[in-house]
């Protein structure tokens, strides 16, 4: 597949989308996807929930149930094979991993849920607000960390533009 998109690129393109670029950008593109499926765990739980516990009792549910998601199709697809050990502890890594995210996503859903009304009555808003809160600052990053659970770093490439690469 990667052989099939490569040649689509234009020419020019090409000549810089070396094998680990393109392995880092479909690795990039499964993380979007995942994410996305999180928000639509996350915002499907709240609204489930939200009548039985409460907005702030369902976004915690809600939070707990995403990012077990998340992680769950990150370590079987974008991540697949570069995890060793057992899942539980793998788990429990991630989740240690991303408390800041974790802060910043419930945080905002806090915020919005607590003072503004239109978030309160279509929690879709805080959620939404609160997962990009927590991408915007950095679950990328966090996941290629070495304390990320399946992180193995891709091959770098010495370029000028990234001189910790150079030889």
């Amino acid at each position: 597949m990667q052989t099939t998109l490569l040649r689509r690129l234009p020419p020019s393109w090409q000549l810089s989308a070396t094998p680990a670029r393109v392995a880092m950008a479909a690795q990039f593109m499964r993380f979007g996807v995942v994410g996305l499926a999180g928000l639509v765990v996350d915002t499907a739980t709240v609204y489930g929930l939200r009548h039985a516990l409460g907005l702030y009792g369902a976004g915690m549910v809600a939070y707990m149930f995403a990012a077990t998601g998340n992680w769950m199709l990150n370590r079987i697809w974008t991540f697949r094979g570069l995890g060793s050990g057992p899942a539980h502890r793998q788990w429990a890594k991630f989740m240690v991993t991303n408390l800041g995210g974790f802060v910043l996503n419930r945080g905002t859903y806090v915020i919005l849920v607590t003072f503004v009304a239109a978030a309160a009555n279509q929690p879709v808003i805080a959620t939404a607000a609160g997962s990009i809160a927590a991408s915007r600052n950095g679950n990328v990053q966090v996941a290629n960390r070495p304390t990320c659970p399946w992180r193995k770093p891709l091959p770098c490439q010495p370029m000028p533009s990234n001189p910790v690469c150079a030889e």
